[in-house]
């Protein structure tokens, strides 16, 4: 639930390499997980925010469902995590997205975690 520790679950990169998610949560930007989310819907780039996916064409792999089910997602769902790694939202991309203004992060330039 949004104001709760971000939990901690195992991914593959799509490299292949095991990393955890509290590796992506490190550093001082906004993380937005997408599960089983199209990519292609993912919010405009904006500076601070970290952009990641599982599903076709992801950056990550979820292969032993810890992520979905740490997080109680359903394909298509999105979380937002703050840089002090508790989560911001749980929900579709027009509530990230006004979320995503009303904190201040504003479109435009690119995202250094768009990977």
């Amino acid at each position: 639930m949004a104001g709760e520790r971000a939990p901690d679950a195992p991914v593959t990169g799509a490299g292949g390499l095991d990393t955890r998610l509290f590796s992506l949560f490190q550093g001082p930007h906004w993380t937005l997980l997408g599960y089983e989310a199209d990519r292609t819907a993912a919010p405009t780039a904006r500076k601070g925010l970290h952009i990641h996916t599982t599903g076709p064409r992801g950056d990550l792999n979820d292969a032993g469902g810890h992520f979905r089910d740490a997080y109680g997602l359903a394909a298509g769902q999105w979380v937002l995590v703050r840089p002090d790694g508790y989560m911001a939202a749980i929900a579709d991309l027009h509530t990230i997205e006004a979320h995503l203004d009303a904190v201040g992060l504003r479109t435009g330039g690119a995202s250094p975690g768009w990977r």
